[in-house]
């Protein structure tokens, strides 16, 4: 299959982690626990700073990096954090209580860091795929080969990871900026 089938099935399963997420007008005790190490993450958070730039660049690549490497477990570590990903962004959106300040907060960052997640997603999945393929051709005697997988991943990641620098640089220059205007 072609990675833009791959890149459709990261986007759906985000966008449905974003509508569960919405879904949850009271967050439960477990939905807290999921936003507690924002709240944390939050405490660092200082806008206008390089700092903050690189700690939310490296936060971001480490979660791509993890979807993208843990495909190997046959998709089901992507599909979990791309859902996960989408169900925080979703309970976020829900707890501001003002949908259209909740869009000016993600938004700005959003429009680049979201389809990089997408990516990695996606990327994540074809190699998780392939990687059912290798099982499966151990049996049957078939042919698959995850490291054509990783190969074939490996441009795409590096946009994906990419468009982080920039969505990094907009969350903490422009996004806090936008919050302020929109009070």
């Amino acid at each position: 299959m072609k990675l833009k089938t791959y890149i459709a099935a990261s986007a759906t399963t985000l966008i449905l982690g974003i509508i569960a997420g919405l879904e949850t007008t009271t967050p439960t005790q477990e939905a807290q626990q999921l936003i507690e190490p924002l709240r944390e993450l939050a405490k660092q958070y200082m806008p206008y700073t390089i700092q903050t730039v690189t700690l939310i660049f490296t936060k971001n690549l480490v979660a791509v990096m993890v979807m993208w490497l843990s495909g190997t477990l046959l998709t089901i570590p992507t599909i979990a954090s791309l859902a996960l990903n989408g169900y925080i962004i979703g309970i976020v959106m829900a707890l501001t209580g003002n949908p259209v300040k909740a869009l000016i907060a993600i938004l700005p960052h959003g429009v680049i860091e979201l389809p990089a997640v997408t990516i990695a997603g996606a990327c994540g999945l074809r190699i998780g795929v392939e990687a059912a393929r290798k099982i499966a051709s151990i049996i049957t005697h078939g042919n698959a080969s995850i490291t054509k997988a990783f190969k074939e991943t490996i441009k795409p990641m590096i946009i994906s990871i990419t468009l982080l620098i920039p969505a990094a640089i907009i969350e903490v220059y422009v996004t806090p900026t936008l919050i302020a205007i929109f009070k």
